[in-house]
Protein backbone atom coordinates (compact mmCIF):
# COMPACT_ATOMS: atom_id res chain seq x y z
CA UNK A 1 0.00 0.00 0.00
CA UNK A 2 2.74 2.40 0.91
CA UNK A 3 4.93 1.60 -2.73
CA UNK A 4 1.12 2.27 -4.25
CA UNK A 5 1.06 5.86 -2.24
CA UNK A 6 4.59 6.53 -3.39
CA UNK A 7 3.66 5.48 -7.13
CA UNK A 8 0.72 7.32 -7.47
CA UNK A 9 2.26 10.78 -5.18
CA UNK A 10 5.33 10.62 -8.32
CA UNK A 11 2.70 10.68 -10.79
CA UNK A 12 0.58 13.46 -9.11
CA UNK A 13 3.88 15.31 -9.19
CA UNK A 14 4.44 14.77 -12.31
CA UNK A 15 1.35 15.79 -13.86
CA UNK A 16 1.41 18.96 -11.69
CA UNK A 17 5.43 19.93 -13.60
CA UNK A 18 3.92 19.34 -16.92
CA UNK A 19 0.72 21.58 -16.49
CA UNK A 20 3.12 23.91 -15.03
CA UNK A 21 5.91 23.80 -18.24
CA UNK A 22 2.41 24.22 -20.49
CA UNK A 23 1.90 27.10 -18.88
CA UNK A 24 4.73 29.03 -19.55
CA UNK A 25 3.79 28.43 -23.20
CA UNK A 26 2.04 30.87 -24.87
CA UNK A 27 -2.17 30.64 -25.97
CA UNK A 28 -1.75 29.29 -29.18
CA UNK A 29 0.95 26.35 -28.16
CA UNK A 30 -1.37 25.60 -25.13
CA UNK A 31 -4.84 25.27 -27.48
CA UNK A 32 -2.72 23.14 -29.85
CA UNK A 33 -1.28 20.71 -27.53
CA UNK A 34 -4.45 20.11 -25.10
CA UNK A 35 -5.98 19.41 -28.23
CA UNK A 36 -2.94 17.16 -30.04
CA UNK A 37 -2.81 15.51 -26.68
CA UNK A 38 -6.67 14.49 -26.37
CA UNK A 39 -6.50 13.05 -30.13
CA UNK A 40 -3.28 11.00 -29.37
CA UNK A 41 -4.66 9.56 -26.07
CA UNK A 42 -8.26 8.98 -27.25
CA UNK A 43 -7.42 5.15 -27.75
CA UNK A 44 -5.39 5.16 -24.51
CA UNK A 45 -8.16 6.95 -22.62
CA UNK A 46 -11.15 4.91 -24.47
CA UNK A 47 -9.20 1.28 -23.67
CA UNK A 48 -8.75 2.58 -20.13
CA UNK A 49 -12.87 3.29 -20.08
CA UNK A 50 -13.64 0.25 -21.72
CA UNK A 51 -11.44 -1.31 -18.35
CA UNK A 52 -13.69 0.13 -15.85
CA UNK A 53 -16.46 -1.33 -17.45
CA UNK A 54 -14.97 -4.88 -18.07
CA UNK A 55 -14.13 -4.94 -14.27
CA UNK A 56 -17.85 -4.02 -13.24
CA UNK A 57 -18.40 -7.48 -14.79
CA UNK A 58 -16.17 -9.80 -13.47
CA UNK A 59 -18.42 -13.02 -14.07
CA UNK A 60 -16.75 -11.95 -17.84
CA UNK A 61 -13.16 -12.63 -16.79
CA UNK A 62 -13.63 -15.95 -14.87
CA UNK A 63 -15.63 -17.14 -17.92
CA UNK A 64 -13.08 -15.72 -20.22
CA UNK A 65 -10.23 -17.26 -17.70
CA UNK A 66 -11.45 -19.90 -17.39
CA UNK A 67 -12.02 -21.08 -21.83
CA UNK A 68 -9.71 -19.28 -24.61
CA UNK A 69 -8.05 -16.58 -23.05
CA UNK A 70 -5.26 -18.53 -22.22
CA UNK A 71 -5.05 -20.05 -25.69
CA UNK A 72 -4.96 -16.78 -26.86
CA UNK A 73 -2.38 -15.43 -24.60
CA UNK A 74 -0.10 -18.63 -25.19
CA UNK A 75 -0.33 -18.30 -28.82
CA UNK A 76 0.38 -15.13 -28.75
CA UNK A 77 3.30 -15.65 -26.74
CA UNK A 78 4.85 -18.30 -28.89
CA UNK A 79 3.94 -15.92 -31.86
CA UNK A 80 5.85 -13.20 -30.70
CA UNK A 81 8.94 -15.58 -29.65
CA UNK A 82 9.17 -16.97 -32.61
CA UNK A 83 9.01 -13.72 -34.65
CA UNK A 84 11.65 -12.57 -32.67
CA UNK A 85 14.07 -15.34 -33.29
CA UNK A 86 13.43 -15.51 -37.03
CA UNK A 87 14.30 -11.51 -37.54
CA UNK A 88 16.94 -11.82 -35.00
CA UNK A 89 18.35 -14.79 -37.25
CA UNK A 90 17.97 -12.76 -40.24
CA UNK A 91 18.31 -9.38 -39.17
CA UNK A 92 21.77 -9.28 -36.72
CA UNK A 93 23.73 -11.65 -38.89
CA UNK A 94 23.40 -9.42 -41.82
CA UNK A 95 23.52 -6.20 -40.58
CA UNK A 96 27.13 -7.39 -39.05
CA UNK A 97 28.33 -8.66 -42.50
CA UNK A 98 27.54 -5.51 -44.82
CA UNK A 99 28.92 -3.43 -41.76
CA UNK A 100 32.33 -4.64 -41.43
CA UNK A 101 33.03 -7.03 -44.42
CA UNK A 102 33.93 -6.52 -47.96
CA UNK A 103 31.60 -8.74 -50.19
CA UNK A 104 30.90 -7.96 -53.82
CA UNK A 105 27.40 -6.33 -55.24
CA UNK A 106 27.09 -5.04 -51.81
CA UNK A 107 24.79 -2.04 -53.09
CA UNK A 108 22.18 -4.76 -53.92
CA UNK A 109 22.50 -6.38 -50.98
CA UNK A 110 21.93 -2.81 -49.44
CA UNK A 111 18.48 -3.02 -51.25
CA UNK A 112 17.71 -6.13 -51.39
CA UNK A 113 17.99 -5.98 -46.78
CA UNK A 114 15.39 -3.77 -46.92
CA UNK A 115 13.19 -4.46 -50.08
CA UNK A 116 11.07 -6.54 -47.34
CA UNK A 117 9.55 -3.43 -46.30
CA UNK A 118 6.96 -2.92 -49.02
CA UNK A 119 5.17 -6.07 -48.28
CA UNK A 120 3.20 -6.67 -45.22
CA UNK A 121 3.21 -9.64 -43.55
CA UNK A 122 -0.40 -10.69 -44.47
CA UNK A 123 0.81 -10.72 -48.34
CA UNK A 124 3.36 -12.82 -47.94
CA UNK A 125 0.81 -15.12 -46.53
CA UNK A 126 -1.59 -14.87 -49.27
CA UNK A 127 1.91 -15.49 -51.32
CA UNK A 128 2.97 -18.47 -49.51
CA UNK A 129 -0.38 -20.09 -49.23
CA UNK A 130 -1.10 -20.01 -52.71
CA UNK A 131 2.17 -21.50 -53.90
CA UNK A 132 2.96 -24.09 -50.70
CA UNK A 133 -0.04 -24.61 -48.87
CA UNK A 134 -1.05 -28.18 -49.72
CA UNK A 135 -3.17 -27.76 -52.79
CA UNK A 136 -0.92 -24.71 -53.79
CA UNK A 137 0.57 -24.97 -57.63
CA UNK A 138 4.50 -25.11 -56.43
CA UNK A 139 3.93 -28.04 -53.76
CA UNK A 140 1.80 -29.83 -55.95
CA UNK A 141 4.74 -30.12 -58.73
CA UNK A 142 6.98 -30.43 -56.33
CA UNK A 143 5.17 -33.69 -54.85
CA UNK A 144 4.06 -34.55 -58.06
CA UNK A 145 7.79 -34.97 -59.21
CA UNK A 146 8.86 -36.55 -55.48
CA UNK A 147 6.39 -39.28 -56.34
CA UNK A 148 7.15 -40.38 -59.80
CA UNK A 149 10.83 -40.59 -58.64
CA UNK A 150 9.30 -42.84 -56.00
CA UNK A 151 10.76 -40.80 -53.22
CA UNK A 152 7.00 -40.60 -51.33
CA UNK A 153 4.43 -43.25 -51.56
CA UNK A 154 1.44 -41.28 -51.64
CA UNK A 155 1.28 -38.06 -51.80
CA UNK A 156 -2.30 -37.62 -51.81
CA UNK A 157 -4.08 -39.37 -49.23
CA UNK A 158 -1.01 -39.00 -46.74
CA UNK A 159 -0.68 -35.38 -45.53
CA UNK A 160 1.92 -35.88 -43.39
CA UNK A 161 4.85 -35.35 -45.67
CA UNK A 162 4.58 -31.61 -47.22
CA UNK A 163 4.24 -29.00 -44.09
CA UNK A 164 1.00 -26.80 -43.05
CA UNK A 165 1.99 -23.44 -44.36
CA UNK A 166 -1.14 -22.00 -42.39
CA UNK A 167 0.25 -22.88 -38.73
CA UNK A 168 1.87 -20.83 -36.25
CA UNK A 169 5.41 -21.86 -37.49
CA UNK A 170 4.84 -20.58 -40.66
CA UNK A 171 3.00 -17.22 -39.03
CA UNK A 172 6.23 -16.76 -37.11
CA UNK A 173 8.02 -17.45 -40.48
CA UNK A 174 6.35 -15.06 -42.45
CA UNK A 175 6.18 -12.35 -40.00
CA UNK A 176 9.83 -12.72 -39.21
CA UNK A 177 10.78 -11.92 -42.22
CA UNK A 178 8.61 -9.23 -42.62
CA UNK A 179 9.56 -7.44 -39.66
CA UNK A 180 13.13 -8.29 -40.03
CA UNK A 181 14.24 -4.86 -42.40
CA UNK A 182 13.46 -2.69 -39.18
CA UNK A 183 15.58 -4.67 -37.09
CA UNK A 184 18.81 -4.66 -39.72
CA UNK A 185 18.40 -0.87 -39.74
CA UNK A 186 19.13 -0.24 -36.44
CA UNK A 187 21.71 -3.46 -35.95
CA UNK A 188 23.24 -1.73 -38.93
CA UNK A 189 23.32 1.56 -37.95
CA UNK A 190 25.20 0.61 -34.13
CA UNK A 191 27.51 -1.80 -35.59
CA UNK A 192 28.84 1.14 -38.31
CA UNK A 193 28.76 3.89 -35.77
CA UNK A 194 30.50 1.37 -33.37
CA UNK A 195 33.45 2.38 -31.17
CA UNK A 196 35.60 1.57 -33.36
CA UNK A 197 39.14 1.88 -30.32
CA UNK A 198 37.01 -1.13 -28.33
CA UNK A 199 37.15 -3.20 -31.52
CA UNK A 200 40.77 -2.80 -32.36
CA UNK A 201 41.66 -3.42 -28.83
CA UNK A 202 40.20 -6.61 -29.08
CA UNK A 203 41.77 -7.31 -32.18
CA UNK A 204 45.51 -6.92 -30.56
CA UNK A 205 44.12 -9.48 -28.34
CA UNK A 206 43.88 -12.09 -31.05
CA UNK A 207 39.89 -12.03 -30.89
CA UNK A 208 38.31 -11.92 -34.60
CA UNK A 209 35.55 -13.67 -36.55
CA UNK A 210 32.57 -14.93 -34.77
CA UNK A 211 34.23 -14.35 -31.07
CA UNK A 212 34.37 -10.67 -32.10
CA UNK A 213 31.10 -10.61 -32.58
CA UNK A 214 29.39 -12.42 -29.70
CA UNK A 215 31.99 -10.63 -27.28
CA UNK A 216 32.49 -7.22 -28.56
CA UNK A 217 30.16 -5.99 -31.52
CA UNK A 218 26.75 -7.33 -30.12
CA UNK A 219 27.51 -6.03 -26.59
CA UNK A 220 27.92 -2.65 -28.28
CA UNK A 221 25.29 -2.78 -30.27
CA UNK A 222 22.54 -3.92 -27.81
CA UNK A 223 21.07 -0.86 -26.89
CA UNK A 224 19.97 -0.59 -31.02
CA UNK A 225 19.12 -4.39 -31.02
CA UNK A 226 17.14 -4.32 -27.52
CA UNK A 227 15.20 -1.52 -29.26
CA UNK A 228 14.40 -2.96 -32.89
CA UNK A 229 12.99 -6.26 -30.55
CA UNK A 230 10.66 -4.30 -28.90
CA UNK A 231 9.49 -3.21 -32.18
CA UNK A 232 9.28 -5.97 -33.84
CA UNK A 233 7.40 -7.87 -30.42
CA UNK A 234 5.26 -4.59 -30.64
CA UNK A 235 4.26 -4.96 -34.75
CA UNK A 236 3.51 -8.67 -33.81
CA UNK A 237 0.82 -8.26 -31.49
CA UNK A 238 -0.88 -5.43 -33.66
CA UNK A 239 -0.66 -7.70 -36.19
CA UNK A 240 -3.93 -9.51 -38.04
CA UNK A 241 -4.13 -9.68 -41.22
CA UNK A 242 -1.61 -13.07 -41.22
CA UNK A 243 -2.73 -14.53 -38.12
CA UNK A 244 -6.47 -14.38 -39.16
CA UNK A 245 -5.56 -15.77 -42.54
CA UNK A 246 -3.24 -18.59 -41.08
CA UNK A 247 -6.29 -19.15 -38.43
CA UNK A 248 -4.09 -18.89 -35.61
CA UNK A 249 -5.72 -18.35 -32.66
CA UNK A 250 -4.16 -15.27 -31.10
CA UNK A 251 -5.25 -12.35 -28.67
CA UNK A 252 -5.66 -9.88 -31.69
CA UNK A 253 -7.76 -12.47 -34.23
CA UNK A 254 -9.77 -13.15 -30.92
CA UNK A 255 -10.51 -9.56 -30.50
CA UNK A 256 -11.61 -9.30 -33.97
CA UNK A 257 -13.82 -12.13 -33.35
CA UNK A 258 -15.55 -11.45 -30.01
CA UNK A 259 -16.78 -7.75 -31.17
CA UNK A 260 -17.39 -8.32 -34.79
CA UNK A 261 -18.31 -12.18 -34.38
CA UNK A 262 -19.88 -12.40 -31.27
CA UNK A 263 -21.00 -8.75 -30.74
CA UNK A 264 -19.30 -9.49 -27.31
CA UNK A 265 -17.93 -6.28 -25.50
CA UNK A 266 -16.64 -7.27 -22.61
CA UNK A 267 -14.75 -10.27 -23.83
CA UNK A 268 -12.82 -7.67 -26.88
CA UNK A 269 -12.50 -4.95 -24.13
CA UNK A 270 -10.71 -8.07 -22.33
CA UNK A 271 -8.72 -8.79 -24.76
CA UNK A 272 -8.10 -5.30 -25.93
CA UNK A 273 -6.42 -4.70 -21.99
CA UNK A 274 -4.38 -7.44 -22.40
CA UNK A 275 -2.72 -6.72 -25.60
CA UNK A 276 -1.98 -2.98 -24.52
CA UNK A 277 -0.89 -3.89 -20.91
CA UNK A 278 1.50 -6.42 -23.27
CA UNK A 279 2.58 -3.81 -25.61
CA UNK A 280 3.27 -1.47 -22.85
CA UNK A 281 5.50 -3.81 -20.63
CA UNK A 282 7.05 -4.28 -24.32
CA UNK A 283 8.15 -0.89 -23.86
CA UNK A 284 9.35 -0.81 -20.12
CA UNK A 285 11.38 -3.98 -20.47
CA UNK A 286 13.29 -2.07 -23.94
CA UNK A 287 13.86 0.66 -21.68
CA UNK A 288 15.45 -1.32 -18.86
CA UNK A 289 17.77 -3.51 -21.06
CA UNK A 290 19.02 -0.79 -23.16
CA UNK A 291 18.49 1.71 -20.16
CA UNK A 292 21.08 4.43 -22.73
CA UNK A 293 24.46 2.61 -22.71
CA UNK A 294 26.87 3.64 -24.43
CA UNK A 295 30.51 2.46 -24.34
CA UNK A 296 33.71 3.48 -25.55
CA UNK A 297 34.18 6.47 -28.30
CA UNK A 298 32.78 6.54 -32.01
CA UNK A 299 34.99 8.73 -34.39
CA UNK A 300 32.08 10.14 -36.93
CA UNK A 301 35.20 11.13 -39.11
CA UNK A 302 36.82 7.69 -39.05
CA UNK A 303 37.25 5.69 -42.27
CA UNK A 304 36.99 2.34 -41.02
CA UNK A 305 38.58 -0.61 -43.00
CA UNK A 306 36.21 -3.48 -43.98
CA UNK A 307 37.60 -6.75 -43.94
CA UNK A 308 38.14 -9.16 -47.13
CA UNK A 309 36.70 -12.71 -46.90
CA UNK A 310 37.91 -15.35 -49.17
CA UNK A 311 35.75 -17.38 -51.66
CA UNK A 312 34.08 -19.94 -49.14
CA UNK A 313 33.31 -17.51 -46.46
CA UNK A 314 32.09 -15.04 -49.41
CA UNK A 315 29.48 -17.63 -50.57
CA UNK A 316 28.20 -17.82 -46.69
CA UNK A 317 27.98 -14.18 -46.79
CA UNK A 318 25.77 -13.94 -50.14
CA UNK A 319 23.40 -16.85 -48.70
CA UNK A 320 23.03 -14.93 -45.45
CA UNK A 321 22.95 -11.13 -46.69
CA UNK A 322 20.35 -12.40 -49.36
CA UNK A 323 18.01 -14.60 -47.20
CA UNK A 324 15.78 -12.32 -45.87
CA UNK A 325 15.42 -10.43 -49.10
CA UNK A 326 14.71 -13.58 -51.54
CA UNK A 327 12.30 -14.67 -48.76
CA UNK A 328 11.04 -11.20 -47.81
CA UNK A 329 10.43 -9.92 -51.61
CA UNK A 330 11.96 -11.99 -54.70
CA UNK A 331 10.15 -15.24 -53.65
CA UNK A 332 7.19 -13.86 -52.84
CA UNK A 333 6.64 -11.30 -55.98
CA UNK A 334 7.40 -14.15 -58.26
CA UNK A 335 4.03 -16.14 -56.73
CA UNK A 336 2.15 -13.09 -56.38
CA UNK A 337 3.36 -12.01 -60.03
CA UNK A 338 2.47 -15.77 -61.11
CA UNK A 339 -1.08 -15.67 -59.61
CA UNK A 340 -1.81 -12.16 -60.78
CA UNK A 341 -1.05 -13.38 -64.52
CA UNK A 342 -3.16 -16.54 -64.14
CA UNK A 343 -5.97 -13.99 -63.21
CA UNK A 344 -5.63 -11.84 -66.46
CA UNK A 345 -5.20 -15.17 -68.32
CA UNK A 346 -8.15 -16.95 -67.23
CA UNK A 347 -10.17 -13.93 -67.92
CA UNK A 348 -11.30 -13.25 -64.20
CA UNK A 349 -10.09 -9.72 -63.93
CA UNK A 350 -13.14 -7.61 -65.78
CA UNK A 351 -13.47 -3.59 -66.32
CA UNK A 352 -15.27 -3.99 -62.75
CA UNK A 353 -12.15 -5.08 -61.49
CA UNK A 354 -10.29 -2.81 -63.34
CA UNK A 355 -12.27 0.33 -61.69
CA UNK A 356 -12.31 -1.16 -58.12
CA UNK A 357 -8.79 -1.75 -58.37
CA UNK A 358 -8.33 2.22 -59.19
CA UNK A 359 -10.60 3.33 -56.67
CA UNK A 360 -8.90 1.34 -53.85
CA UNK A 361 -5.44 3.30 -55.01
CA UNK A 362 -7.31 5.98 -54.91
CA UNK A 363 -8.36 5.66 -51.47
CA UNK A 364 -5.28 4.19 -50.52
CA UNK A 365 -3.70 7.62 -51.68
CA UNK A 366 -5.84 9.82 -50.07
CA UNK A 367 -5.29 8.31 -46.69
CA UNK A 368 -1.66 7.97 -46.77
CA UNK A 369 -1.35 11.78 -47.83
CA UNK A 370 -3.69 13.05 -45.84
CA UNK A 371 -2.17 11.21 -42.82
CA UNK A 372 1.21 12.48 -43.73
CA UNK A 373 0.48 16.36 -43.49
CA UNK A 374 -1.65 16.20 -39.81
CA UNK A 375 0.92 13.89 -38.69
CA UNK A 376 3.67 16.25 -39.62
CA UNK A 377 1.96 18.90 -38.74
CA UNK A 378 1.41 17.41 -35.29
CA UNK A 379 4.28 16.23 -34.95
CA UNK A 380 6.02 19.56 -35.65
CA UNK A 381 4.25 21.63 -33.28
CA UNK A 382 5.09 19.03 -30.41
CA UNK A 383 8.79 19.16 -31.58
CA UNK A 384 8.70 23.15 -31.56
CA UNK A 385 7.09 22.78 -27.85
CA UNK A 386 9.75 20.85 -26.61
CA UNK A 387 12.43 23.15 -28.15
CA UNK A 388 11.10 25.99 -26.58
CA UNK A 389 10.96 24.21 -23.19
CA UNK A 390 13.75 21.35 -23.65
CA UNK A 391 12.84 20.33 -19.88
CA UNK A 392 12.05 16.74 -18.26
CA UNK A 393 8.71 17.88 -17.31
CA UNK A 394 8.04 18.22 -21.41
CA UNK A 395 9.42 15.22 -22.17
CA UNK A 396 7.49 13.30 -19.89
CA UNK A 397 4.37 14.49 -22.04
CA UNK A 398 6.39 13.72 -25.08
CA UNK A 399 7.12 10.32 -23.68
CA UNK A 400 3.42 9.69 -23.23
CA UNK A 401 2.49 10.80 -27.07
CA UNK A 402 4.92 8.61 -28.09
CA UNK A 403 3.77 5.67 -26.58
CA UNK A 404 0.46 6.04 -28.54
CA UNK A 405 2.25 3.58 -30.99
CA UNK A 406 2.14 0.77 -28.63
CA UNK A 407 -1.61 0.32 -29.11
CA UNK A 408 -2.29 -2.05 -32.22
CA UNK A 409 -4.58 -1.35 -34.82
CA UNK A 410 -7.72 -3.16 -33.35
CA UNK A 411 -7.45 -1.81 -29.73
CA UNK A 412 -7.30 1.45 -31.31
CA UNK A 413 -10.49 0.74 -33.87
CA UNK A 414 -12.43 -1.08 -30.52
CA UNK A 415 -11.60 1.99 -27.90
CA UNK A 416 -12.59 4.56 -30.45
CA UNK A 417 -15.85 2.94 -31.88
CA UNK A 418 -16.90 2.60 -28.00
CA UNK A 419 -16.23 6.16 -27.14
CA UNK A 420 -18.02 6.64 -30.33
CA UNK A 421 -21.28 5.16 -29.04
CA UNK A 422 -21.10 6.94 -25.48
CA UNK A 423 -20.74 10.74 -27.31
CA UNK A 424 -24.28 9.22 -30.07
CA UNK A 425 -26.28 8.32 -26.96
CA UNK A 426 -24.98 12.14 -25.25
CA UNK A 427 -26.06 13.43 -28.67
CA UNK A 428 -29.38 11.91 -28.78
CA UNK A 429 -30.30 11.69 -25.06
CA UNK A 430 -29.18 15.11 -24.31
CA UNK A 431 -29.35 17.56 -27.41
CA UNK A 432 -31.37 15.66 -29.85
CA UNK A 433 -29.35 15.22 -32.40
CA UNK A 434 -28.68 12.23 -34.07
CA UNK A 435 -25.04 11.34 -35.26
CA UNK A 436 -22.44 8.91 -35.50
CA UNK A 437 -18.64 9.79 -35.80
CA UNK A 438 -18.29 5.95 -36.93
CA UNK A 439 -19.49 6.87 -40.32
CA UNK A 440 -17.51 9.96 -41.13
CA UNK A 441 -13.94 8.53 -41.41
CA UNK A 442 -12.71 10.73 -38.57
CA UNK A 443 -12.01 7.85 -36.06
CA UNK A 444 -9.90 6.41 -38.44
CA UNK A 445 -7.82 9.72 -39.18
CA UNK A 446 -7.68 9.34 -35.18
CA UNK A 447 -6.36 6.47 -34.91
CA UNK A 448 -3.81 6.85 -37.60
CA UNK A 449 -2.34 10.20 -36.15
CA UNK A 450 -2.07 8.31 -32.22
CA UNK A 451 -0.47 5.10 -33.56
CA UNK A 452 1.67 7.00 -36.28
CA UNK A 453 3.01 9.95 -34.11
CA UNK A 454 6.08 7.91 -33.20
CA UNK A 455 7.18 7.54 -36.27
CA UNK A 456 6.78 11.53 -37.27
CA UNK A 457 8.23 12.94 -34.14
CA UNK A 458 11.07 11.05 -33.81
CA UNK A 459 12.61 12.30 -37.50
CA UNK A 460 11.56 15.40 -37.05
CA UNK A 461 12.77 16.08 -33.35
CA UNK A 462 16.18 14.69 -34.15
CA UNK A 463 15.95 16.76 -37.18
CA UNK A 464 15.50 20.23 -35.21
CA UNK A 465 17.67 18.68 -32.42
CA UNK A 466 20.69 19.12 -34.78
CA UNK A 467 19.66 22.49 -35.47
CA UNK A 468 21.62 24.59 -32.55
CA UNK A 469 19.85 27.69 -31.06
CA UNK A 470 22.76 29.72 -31.77
CA UNK A 471 21.20 29.86 -35.20
CA UNK A 472 18.31 31.17 -34.20
CA UNK A 473 19.73 33.82 -32.10
CA UNK A 474 22.24 34.88 -35.03
CA UNK A 475 19.13 35.33 -37.29
CA UNK A 476 17.17 37.20 -35.24
CA UNK A 477 20.19 39.52 -34.37
CA UNK A 478 19.38 40.21 -38.29
CA UNK A 479 15.84 41.15 -37.63
CA UNK A 480 14.23 38.08 -38.68
CA UNK A 481 11.16 36.66 -36.66
CA UNK A 482 10.56 34.06 -35.74
CA UNK A 483 8.01 33.08 -38.70
CA UNK A 484 10.98 34.00 -41.04
CA UNK A 485 13.06 31.65 -39.31
CA UNK A 486 11.08 28.81 -39.42
CA UNK A 487 10.09 29.18 -42.95
CA UNK A 488 14.74 30.22 -43.80
CA UNK A 489 16.26 28.20 -41.92
CA UNK A 490 14.76 25.72 -39.99
CA UNK A 491 12.48 24.15 -43.20
CA UNK A 492 15.28 23.91 -45.28
CA UNK A 493 17.55 22.14 -42.52
CA UNK A 494 15.34 19.85 -42.22
CA UNK A 495 14.59 18.63 -45.06
CA UNK A 496 15.71 15.39 -45.08
CA UNK A 497 14.21 14.79 -41.28
CA UNK A 498 10.66 15.56 -42.86
CA UNK A 499 11.66 13.29 -45.89
CA UNK A 500 12.28 10.40 -43.83
CA UNK A 501 9.21 10.62 -41.52
CA UNK A 502 6.67 11.46 -44.56
CA UNK A 503 8.05 8.60 -46.48
CA UNK A 504 7.57 5.92 -43.38
CA UNK A 505 4.17 7.52 -42.48
CA UNK A 506 3.41 6.66 -46.24
CA UNK A 507 4.59 3.33 -46.03
CA UNK A 508 2.95 2.44 -42.89
CA UNK A 509 -0.49 3.99 -44.18
CA UNK A 510 -0.32 2.17 -47.43
CA UNK A 511 -0.27 -1.24 -45.82
CA UNK A 512 -1.75 -0.58 -42.66
CA UNK A 513 -4.73 -3.46 -42.23
CA UNK A 514 -6.70 -3.30 -39.20
CA UNK A 515 -7.77 0.04 -38.12
CA UNK A 516 -8.56 0.59 -41.83
CA UNK A 517 -10.83 -2.54 -41.94
CA UNK A 518 -13.00 -1.40 -38.88
CA UNK A 519 -13.30 2.02 -39.08
CA UNK A 520 -12.94 2.93 -42.80
CA UNK A 521 -16.37 4.67 -43.84
CA UNK A 522 -18.55 1.94 -45.59
CA UNK A 523 -17.78 0.85 -49.13
CA UNK A 524 -14.78 2.86 -49.10
CA UNK A 525 -11.90 0.28 -49.62
CA UNK A 526 -8.16 1.00 -49.73
CA UNK A 527 -5.71 -1.70 -51.34
CA UNK A 528 -5.25 -3.19 -48.46
CA UNK A 529 -8.57 -4.03 -47.50
CA UNK A 530 -9.77 -5.02 -50.90
CA UNK A 531 -6.08 -7.70 -50.88
CA UNK A 532 -7.78 -9.10 -47.56
CA UNK A 533 -11.08 -9.17 -48.67
CA UNK A 534 -10.31 -11.22 -51.34
CA UNK A 535 -7.89 -13.68 -50.16
CA UNK A 536 -10.34 -13.82 -46.82
CA UNK A 537 -12.77 -15.97 -50.04
CA UNK A 538 -10.04 -17.81 -50.71
CA UNK A 539 -9.38 -15.89 -54.35
CA UNK A 540 -5.84 -15.45 -53.82
CA UNK A 541 -5.12 -14.66 -57.49
CA UNK A 542 -7.26 -11.29 -57.28
CA UNK A 543 -5.97 -10.70 -53.82
CA UNK A 544 -2.34 -10.84 -55.52
CA UNK A 545 -2.71 -7.93 -58.17
CA UNK A 546 -4.00 -4.95 -55.18
CA UNK A 547 -1.13 -6.43 -53.52
CA UNK A 548 1.33 -6.01 -56.43
CA UNK A 549 0.27 -2.27 -56.60
CA UNK A 550 0.98 -1.51 -52.92
CA UNK A 551 4.45 -2.77 -53.53
CA UNK A 552 4.92 -0.84 -56.49
CA UNK A 553 3.45 2.47 -54.61
CA UNK A 554 5.77 1.72 -51.66
CA UNK A 555 8.98 1.00 -53.65
CA UNK A 556 8.86 4.49 -54.75
CA UNK A 557 9.39 6.32 -51.74
CA UNK A 558 11.60 3.87 -50.65
CA UNK A 559 13.76 4.57 -53.55
CA UNK A 560 13.36 8.01 -52.09
CA UNK A 561 14.99 7.03 -49.03
CA UNK A 562 17.50 5.52 -50.37
CA UNK A 563 18.58 7.81 -52.23
CA UNK A 564 19.24 10.48 -49.24
CA UNK A 565 20.63 7.92 -46.79
CA UNK A 566 23.87 9.87 -46.58
CA UNK A 567 22.29 12.91 -45.53
CA UNK A 568 19.17 11.10 -43.57
CA UNK A 569 22.25 9.01 -41.47
CA UNK A 570 23.37 12.35 -40.50
CA UNK A 571 20.56 13.40 -38.91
Amino acid sequence: MELFNKIMLKIKRTFIQVLNAIKALNFFYKFCLFFITVIILLPILGTIVLAFHVLSDLDTIYNLKNSVLLIYATNTFLLCLGTLAVSLLVSVPTAWILSYYQIPLKKYFDWLTILPMVLPAYVLAYAYTDALDYSGWLSSTIRESLFKFELISDPIEKKTFWPEIRSLPGACFVLGIALSPYLTLLARTAFESSQSNLINAAKTMGIKGCRLFLTVSMPLARPAIVAGSSLVLMECLADYGTVSFFSVKTLSSGLYKAWFGYGDLNTAALIGITMMVLAFFAITAEKFFRNERKYGYSNPLEVKEKIKLNYFFTFGAFFVCSFGGFFGFVLPMIFLLKAGFDEFNLGYFSVDSVLALAQSLLNSLTFAFTTVVLVLIVSSLVAYAVRIDDSKRLNYWVQLLVSGYAVAGLVSAISLLFLSGLLTILLETYFYISFSLATTGILLFIAYISRFFAIGYSPISLGLQSITKTLDNSASTFGMSNKQVFYRLHLPLMRSATILAATLIFIDIIKELPATLVLRPLGMETLAVSAYNLAVDERLGAAAIPSIVMAIICIIPLTIIKGRWKEIKNI
